[in-house]
């Protein structure tokens, strides 16, 4: 399980940096906590 949710964190991280390089979300996010943030968000943490 912590696998999945390691490579879970990973694709979203990528994601977020991608619509960072696109100017979708500020330059100044922090894409791993920021995954990390939603991650937790949904899980209830």
């Amino acid at each position: 399980m912590q696998q999945i949710m390691q490579r879970y964190r990973q694709m979203l991280a990528e994601a977020l940096g991608n619509a960072k390089a696109a100017h979708l979300i500020r330059n100044d996010v922090d894409v791993q906590a920021a995954a990390v943030l939603f991650l937790g968000a949904i899980q209830g943490w």
